[in-house]
Formats: C-alpha cells, sequence, structure tokens
C-alpha cells in the first residue's frame, strides 16, 4: 500500500514521532538554559523542592549549581530522563511525597560527581577502606559463615539501600552460598560521599588555607561544616557536633 492510499490513523504514528523530537529539540534547550540562569529556582514549583532548595542557599555548596549535583535536560543519560518522567506522572496522580529522599541509585551516581571539584579526597576516599564495595561487605563467606546478616548491618554499610536485608542479600543464613538480589551492586561502594557528607548542611564555602600547605596545629581545620552522618532509621542526617567524641 503506497503512502497516500494508508489511512490517515497510520501516517499519524509516522508523523507523530517526527514532530514530538522537534517540540524537545526547540523546548529543551530553553528550558534547559531557563533552569540554569534562574539558580534553581526553577525547581521549587514542586512544593517538596522547597526546603531543599532554601537549605541549598545556606549550605556550603551555595555556589554551585543545581544541574552540577543533580543533573539537567541536556544529560545523556536515559535513566535520568525516565526517572524526571515517573516523578511527574506520580505528581499527576497526586503521588506527592512530604520530603524528598534519595534512592540508593542517586546517592552512588552523585558520589562520581563529586569527584569533579574534590578531587583529591575523592582520591583518598577510592584508594582507603571507606570505598569497600557491596561485593567485600555482603558476601565475606568468612563473616557470613559465623555470623547471620541482619539489618542492623545496613547502619553502617549501605546506608541509603532501598529496603532491608532481605532485600538485598539471600540466603540470610550461616550456610550460603550466597549473593546480592540485585547484581550490578556488587563492585558499588557501600560508603560512598553521602554516608558522611550532608551537601545542603549549612555553612560558608571552602577557601583556600592562609598557612603553608602541611601545616599542623592551630592553623589546621578539625572539620568541616558539611560533615555529618546520615542515619538510616531517621533518614536523616547528625551533624559532627552532635555525635560523641570518642576516647582516645
Amino acid at each position: 500500500m503506497s503512502e497516500d492510499r494508508k489511512p490517515w490513523y497510520l501516517r499519524l504514528y509516522v508523523v507523530l514521532p517526527i514532530l514530538l523530537g522537534a517540540i524537545l529539540l526547540v523546548f529543551l534547550p530553553g528550558a534547559g538554559s531557563y533552569h540554569r540562569d534562574s539558580g534553581g529556582q526553577y525547581c521549587t514549583g514542586c512544593h517538596e523542592i522547597f526546603q531543599p532548595y532554601t537549605d541549598w542557599h545556606a549550605s556550603t555548596h551555595r555556589d554551585v549549581p543545581c544541574s552540577d549535583c543533580h543533573g539537567d535536560v541536556f544529560t545523556f543519560e536515559l535513566g535520568f530522563h525516565l526517572k524526571n518522567i515517573q516523578r511527574l506522572t506520580a505528581h499527576l496522580r497526586g503521588a506527592i511525597p512530604e520530603q524528598v529522599r534519595l534512592k540508593n541509585d542517586d546517592v552512588l551516581r552523585m558520589s562520581s560527581r563529586c569527584q569533579k571539584c574534590h578531587q583529591q579526597e575523592y582520591a583518598e576516599w577510592a584508594a582507603g577502606p571507606h570505598a569497600v564495595t557491596y561485593k567485600e561487605i555482603f558476601l565475606d563467606t568468612g563473616h557470613n559463615h559465623r555470623e547471620h546478616l541482619m539489618d542492623d548491618c545496613l547502619r553502617c554499610h549501605a546506608m541509603h539501600f532501598n529496603g532491608g536485608i532481605r532485600d538485598l542479600v539471600t540466603p540470610l543464613d550461616t550456610k550460603g552460598p550466597w549473593q546480592l538480589r540485585d547484581p550490578k551492586l556488587e563492585g558499588q561502594p557501600v560508603i560512598p560521599c553521602l554516608a558522611c557528607h550532608q551537601t545542603h548542611r549549612e555553612g560558608t564555602p571552602l577557601t583556600r588555607a592562609k598557612g603553608k600547605r602541611g601545616d599542623a596545629g592551630p592553623v589546621e581545620e578539625i572539620s568541616r561544616s558539611p560533615l555529618a552522618l546520615f542515619d538510616r532509621r531517621e533518614l536523616d542526617y547528625v551533624a559532627l557536633e552532635r555525635l560523641p567524641l570518642p576516647t582516645m
């Protein structure tokens, strides 16, 4: 059947994708520019974003655009856009959360973006014990033969995992063999940057130290304001100054 003899509704299936693609090409660059130029204020159109946006304005990262950490319309990652479509659909259905909570995938994705500005710190973390992976912690045969894996393990390892230990590892016994329910987690870190760093915590942007590099004593900083431990039970951060000091 020739193209001009096809019913109009069949021709529509060909025209619609082209039309939608053209609309996206025209409007997405403008939307992305507006989002960046508005300094993130565009995000506050959803009420649950207002508080994180306000916290960001007073945080150490207030000079860093939202898109640098959370991505924007120019991101080539398909999953990022699919998730945004899912959130939009949820809003239209009235399923609006009271507070925004980052999922495990979001936390891991953001950790890689921390490297952009914090290259030295990221390199030290990657070379240290805190970069330990899901496989090394939860599939450790020596440990698992001695002790049962339990939800309390997630208090320090995989704090941001969405679910309990039953959703992460199987079987839950001391016999094994053990495997992760989601194999793609094997090489992911269980203590990512956001386990100990609250990016929207109140503070001033980091400045270069006045003393010589390597100076210790009074010149050396004790801690930085974003340091905070993520409490999995409360789904919130506990600031460093509220944590008890260990006996040395």
